[in-house]
């Protein structure tokens, strides 16, 4: 043996000579790690990252706000209360960041790529520990496998996955102590094991699982005699039993939390729930690439694994293996067995990172075990190659991301120049996703116009629960009527719309002209009977019309109005058979009748229509060229139907800014009287992050808890104290007051 290669060689635990591995071995998972994702450092913010800005002050010039961050070891994480989250580790490390390299985004993910190289590192050490021979084929499968698994894209990738990828090199570090402990016996691998046990904890609720993983390394390593020496497993468990009664005392849940505002994304469906993680486990193919393409990569991978696995099947000795991988992988499903995964996108893919250490655990063990090492090394290739091909393909996924974020914020910012605190800028439209990246979530948007991720704070008001269903939005999914209201002010309404099928993003940009509307036409009967069409002679500006009076003769016990859009030759089509864009899919297509006056013989029903989508739909596809009436009772006659330019007026009693306590806002904030014929009055409160709906009776008004909470959270992460508000009455017809604006101090 060379000097040379006696240099570059790690001793083993038991420091028998037959088990030294070469030190170029173990540092192959990290360098593939850094050469992988080393193009992420030059990535930017995307959706959740920029709710980091709930650990900065608001001062002239923001900086970290360690009375906030430290204050996260004694309460849920980032004080959102009702999640059941505990990671005070997660704000250190982003407090940490912000103090090293401010809101620069490249220091974020050169910290999100290191932890990712780290976990390679430390789980190629554990294959080591855990081999009886061939070390270094464990430390390159091992280490390596990490390294280029996609679902490992995400959490090196999104600065705010973050939480799962640090979690994860914790459980790794205290892995390896647990099993260098168990073969050498030195207390200083049982403090090292404590330790990253403890900071896995702090970090992510999964670190829950450690303790079992342990149990299964001690088996996997020492076979189910190993089981015996029950000392130290008691004193995990112990350990786990503590931080669940430090979690029912500070949080008061055990484990989990409120799962408000996570609907779109859980399923009550367990089995295809797993079934869905272990496919994005084993064949992570995605739709990075062109099917064929893909499912080449996805063959590779199939044929290495099981090339890897199969054989074990074969010998009594391991055959015991694969079963007990799977029963170990199946645990680490367990806590989010209700989240969703998207395996043709390969979203969600961060939460089963941790499953994917224990395959690259396994795998490593099975390949020191082969007897056939000829196949042992086509298999890793193969399993590596097609890994590798399919993680580049979803990093590009997140490099035009990237760009997307890069072209918005341009865009954005270009749109809001103009924009003040009595006309602020709307943001209505943001894609959620894009190739299966979280690439702005639509409520989120504000930090985009504050600092220090824009020079200057600009007033937003997010409008994304439009076509999004956002917390506490959910029920004003497709509502168009904050919308209205305020481009009734003179706000700037902004949209941006992506989507695969679109090569450069669509922005479009309202305001309210100064020019005075057109008298609205009267609509012309063209039919008669049921499904009666009223025409107009040109197409009409939907944003001109915010009612209808239908009148009506005969018993008509109710109906509904379907749209009429101008087609490209001038003639009516109906909105309902037209192809609708997936945006609007879902969205009601028609509107319903109201409660019926009389107007002498006859009845005349009201459509409130300015909260309807889909009537904005049909201005985008020519304009509106009438109404389709359908009527419910016998001998019922459509008279004729009037379009209404707005609602009924109801006064305010403006504010303009007015600094309002929280807890205290009826001593400043007053709802109008119920105009006759009124039932029912709400107020909307539109802030940076999403509208807040509440009913309200006339005089002060009081927000519930639930408000208030709600508001508070956006007041500690938003710059702009700003909310929009106004009130909607209704009844026999409906009323909106003219928009206002408050200044909310905390409690």
């Amino acid at each position: 043996m060379t000097q040379l290669e006696q240099s570059t060689r790690l001793p083993s635990v038991d420091d028998k000579p037959s088990l030294r591995v070469p030190w170029l071995a173990v540092l192959v998972g990290p360098v593939l790690a850094l050469t992988l994702y080393f193009p992420t450092l030059f990535g930017t913010f995307l959706s959740d990252d920029y709710l980091a800005n709930m650990m900065l002050t608001h001062e002239a010039e923001p900086r970290v706000d360690w009375d906030t961050v430290i204050a996260d070891f004694g309460r849920e994480w980032m004080g959102l209360e009702g999640g059941g989250m505990y990671r005070p580790l997660v704000s250190m490390s982003f407090a940490l960041n912000y103090l090293a390299g401010g809101c620069n985004p490249a220091w974020f993910h050169l910290v999100n790529v290191l932890i990712h190289a780290l976990t390679a590192f430390t789980c190629a050490l554990v294959c080591v520990r855990c081999s009886t021979q061939r070390p270094a084929i464990a430390a390159v499968l091992g280490g390596a496998l990490i390294a280029v698994h996609p679902a490992f894209a995400e959490s090196s990738c999104w600065i705010s996955a973050r939480n799962s990828g640090i979690q994860v090199l914790f459980a790794t570090v205290s892995m390896l102590g647990f099993i260098s402990y168990r073969q050498s016996g030195r207390s200083g691998y049982l403090g090292l094991c404590i330790i990253g046990f403890l900071a896995a904890l702090m970090t992510k609720e999964t670190a829950v699982l450690l303790p079992f993983s342990f149990l299964a390394l001690d088996a996997l390593v020492h076979g189910w005699t190993g089981l015996r020496r029950r000392g130290v497993h008691l004193a995990m468990f112990a350990i786990l039993a503590g931080y669940f009664g430090m979690r029912y005392l500070l949080l008061g849940v055990l484990l989990g939390g409120d799962s408000e505002g996570l609907e779109s994304i859980q399923s009550n469906d367990i089995l295809n729930n797993a079934l869905a993680k272990a496919e994005l486990l084993v064949i992570p193919v995605g739709s990075s690439y062109p099917p064929a393409y893909g499912e080449v990569f996805g063959y590779l991978c199939l044929a290495g694994l099981g090339l890897l696995v199969v054989p074990a099947f074969l010998r009594l000795t391991t055959a015991w293996v694969p079963l007990l991988l799977i029963t170990w992988i199946g645990l680490h499903f367990a806590p989010s067995y209700r989240l969703i995964v998207d395996t043709h996108t390969l979203s969600g893919s961060r939460l089963v990172i941790g499953a994917t250490t224990v395959m690259a655990i396994g795998l490593a063990f099975l390949a020191t075990r082969s007897r056939w090492p000829g196949i042992t090394r086509l298999a890793i290739a193969s399993l590596l190659c097609g890994l590798t091909a399919l993680s580049i393909g979803r990093m590009t996924a997140f490099l035009r991301a990237y760009e997307d974020m890069r072209s918005l914020r341009a865009d954005l910012n270009s749109a809001a120049a103009e924009s003040k605190p009595s006309q602020p800028i709307g943001v209505v439209a943001i894609n959620r996703a894009i190739d299966g990246v979280t690439f702005l979530n639509c409520n989120a948007t504000f930090p985009l116009l504050e600092k220090p991720n824009n020079p200057t704070d600009k007033p937003l008001v997010s409008l994304g629960f439009v076509f999004q269903p956002v917390p506490a939005s959910e029920h004003l999914l497709f509502d168009v009527g904050p919308w209205r209201a305020l481009r009734e002010m003179g706000a700037t309404l902004f949209e941006w719309h992506r989507s695969p099928n679109i090569i450069k993003p669509t922005v479009i940009v309202d305001r309210r002209t100064l020019t005075p509307p057109k008298p609205l036409p009267v609509l012309k009967r063209s039919t008669t009977g049921n499904g009666t069409d009223f025409l107009a002679k040109v197409p009409l500006d939907v944003w001109q019309i915010e009612a209808l009076e239908i009148e009506v003769e005969g018993s008509c016990t109710g109906g509904d109005v379907d749209w009429l859009y101008a087609g490209t030759n001038g003639e009516p089509k109906e909105y309902a058979k037209f192809r609708v864009p997936p945006a609007f899919q879902d969205a009601p297509s028609r509107a319903t009748f109201g409660r019926p006056t009389a107007r002498n013989s006859n009845s005349v029903f009201y459509v409130d229509v300015s909260h309807h989508l889909t009537l904005l739909a049909v201005g985008q596809l020519g304009g509106l060229a009438g109404v389709k009436i359908h009527t419910q009772g016998p001998k019922v006659q459509v008279v004729g139907v009037r379009l209404l330019p707005r609602l009924g007026t109801l006064p305010i009693q403006h504010l303009a800014g007015t600094e309002v306590t929280l807890d205290n806002t009826q001593a400043h904030l007053f709802a109008p009287k119920l105009p006759a014929g009124a039932e029912a009055m709400t107020i909307y409160l539109m802030g940076p992050d999403t509208t807040l709906t509440m009913p309200v009776r006339p005089g002060g008004v009081k927000l519930t808890s639930k408000v208030q909470s709600a508001i508070s959270v956006i007041l500690r992460s938003s710059r702009q104290k700003r909310y929009y508000y106004y009130y909607e009455a209704t009844g026999t017809r409906s009323w909106r007051s003219a928009v206002d604006w408050i200044v909310f101090r905390p409690k």
